[in-house]
């Protein structure tokens, strides 16, 4: 097993079954967000990215959004007008 982080150096081998202290750097990417699949997310070519969401059974509305982070295919949205999209909306993937 090979221990490391993004940008260093791999830990040694010889530090397997050690003990020791990590110190790690936590940072909050996005707050007050909405996760959807980064797939649902389009970018804007002349303007801010969007998402359809369902709004009848087989009618979806553009949302515009701002993308503000993305991590293992989710991304976290805002909307650019507030409360065109909330927790539980369905998303259109691709």
């Amino acid at each position: 097993m090979t221990l490391s982080a993004r940008g260093a150096t791999p830990l040694p081998d010889t530090w397997l079954s050690k003990e020791g202290t990590a110190v790690l750097e936590v940072t909050l990417a996005a707050r007050d967000s909405l996760i959807v699949p980064t797939l649902a997310v389009s970018p804007g070519a002349k303007g801010p990215a969007h998402v359809f969401v369902r709004r009848d059974a087989d009618d979806f509305e553009r949302v515009a959004v701002t993308e503000v982070a993305q991590l293992n295919g989710r991304s976290a949205i805002t909307p650019t007008k507030s409360g065109a999209i909330a927790t539980g909306d369905v998303v259109r993937v691709g």
